[in-house]
């Protein structure tokens, strides 16, 4: 537990540059968390997901903007946890408004929510905790889920878990990629540990109608359709009356 606890400080996620190099390091995108903008590569899935009223985990929060996304989309309560005293103090700065949310300092492997959350996001974050750890956290998260709840991930891919990135070649940060996923070793693991699979970023504990449905929305907008139809199955009325605005404002 706490790998390499100590280099995840404030520099590295807002931003440095090591001076031995020169070169630039620390959790992408902190120019958008400048402008308090949320990384386009989590946008991309992020908008097509209906937050309003669930009840989401962010797991290694960072520097929070993914909660404070959720929270203005909607979500009736975001929770973010992180290892790192620093990330915890940055978020609940970047925060401060969002009464529907709470930070919590601790480890992920020390989680005890159960049938708690709609939405659990790891973004960025498996990579980061060694393997023998990520085993005994799956079945943890797959706890935290309410019976129809989803796990979203983010991770790079690799060609071989042996393979090298660009942190591996700064000292601030090397070794802090422990765990490098293939696309094989990713699948396997999470349907070794109950989770059916959506699409190739979205698990869940679903059944298997949902996972039909979703395994054949290959494009952008088909699967913001389908992430969206239970909940405008479940409230007609104002489904037929967004429609109306849609076809007649």
């Amino acid at each position: 537990m706490g790998h390499l606890k100590e280099k995840y400080t404030r520099e590295y996620f807002l931003g440095s540059v090591d001076k031995k190099n020169n070169k630039i390091y620390g959790v992408s995108g902190f120019e958008n968390f400048k402008h308090r903008r949320i990384d386009k590569r989590y946008k991309r899935f992020l908008r097509n997901l209906n937050l309003h009223g669930k009840v989401v985990l962010d797991i290694g929060c960072g520097r929070g903007e993914v909660v404070d996304y959720c929270a203005k989309k909607g979500a009736e309560k975001v929770v973010g946890i992180d290892f790192s005293k620093d990330a915890i103090e940055i978020a609940s700065e970047f925060n401060r408004d969002n009464t529907n949310v709470e930070l919590i300092e601790m480890e992920v492997i020390d989680i005890n929510f159960k049938n708690v959350f709609d939405v659990v996001f790891m973004l960025d974050v498996i990579e980061h905790i060694p393997d023998e750890e990520m085993q005994v956290i799956y079945p943890k998260v797959y706890s935290t889920l309410k019976k129809n709840g989803m796990l979203i991930l983010h991770t790079p891919i690799f060609k071989s878990t042996n393979d090298k990135d660009g942190s591996d070649f700064i000292p601030a940060v090397s070794g802090m990629h422990c765990n490098k996923q293939t696309k094989r070793k990713l699948n396997r693991d999470l349907i070794k540990h109950k989770f059916r699979k959506y699409s190739f970023n979205i698990w869940s504990k679903q059944d298997k109608f949902s996972l039909g449905i979703f395994l054949y929305a290959n494009t952008l907008k088909l699967q913001h359709f389908l992430l969206k139809l239970p909940d405008r199955i479940a409230h007609p009325k104002r489904t037929l009356s967004n429609l109306c605005k849609r076809l007649f404002m």
